[in-house]
């Protein structure tokens, strides 16, 4: 497993940069080995998706998403607001997990209690790490715990989110909305056979 962060773009310079251990400087995420930026299905966001953003203003929230990758590896994500760049703007911090075949998710994820000094708003964003760590470990985020669940009881299914993104041309195959429709689903089943057992009895 590692652990990589996608740190805030403070600085307007329309690159996403990535650090984690073992890296002196963070890189840029188009030339980062480590993230399999050509198997992520076009549902995982590396960040927060601007529709999200404004349908949840509280400075804390979380959005998490998980795929299974078709080299059997897995990628679990963690974002939350990182603050504001040079011109106002909402610039998003995130946690990525990378995982092997067969490795299990780490949640609440480990993360960096501190960085090094060649990272720019160090401090701020050390801040909003502490943030998401305290968001994750309260028991106000059902979306998130839901979707972690969701992981080991849909072996099959291949992408997860912990909210619904209207404005995404394809969506994850596991959303909140949609464990309603599997809990109907299996529920209408189980009605169908108590039905065919009955008509077989009579």
């Amino acid at each position: 497993m590692k652990c990589l962060l996608l740190l805030p773009d403070f600085y307007q310079s329309g690159e996403i940069n990535v650090w984690g251990d073992g890296m002196s400087l963070p890189m840029p995420v188009s030339v980062c080995k480590d993230i399999p930026l050509r198997e992520l299905p076009d549902c995982f966001v590396l960040g927060i998706p601007e529709s999200l953003l404004r349908a949840n203003i509280e400075q804390d929230f979380v959005y998490a998403q998980y795929v299974r990758l078709d080299s059997k590896r897995s990628v679990l994500s963690f974002s939350i607001r990182g603050g504001n760049d040079k011109s106002g703007r909402t610039v998003v911090l995130t946690i990525l997990q990378l995982l092997d075949e067969g490795e299990p998710l780490i949640f609440p994820p480990e993360a960096p209690s501190s960085l090094p000094d060649s990272i720019g708003e160090k401090n701020t964003i050390e801040n909003r790490i502490g943030a998401m760590m305290k968001s994750l470990q309260s028991d106000s985020l059902s979306n998130i715990k839901d979707m972690i669940s969701a992981v080991d009881k849909y072996p099959k299914l291949r992408s997860f989110a912990s909210e619904h993104v209207d404005s995404l041309a394809q969506k994850p195959q596991w959303t909140p909305d949609k464990k309603k429709e599997y809990s109907f689903m299996i529920g209408f089943l189980v009605a169908l056979l108590l039905l065919a057992i009955l008509a077989i009895e009579l």
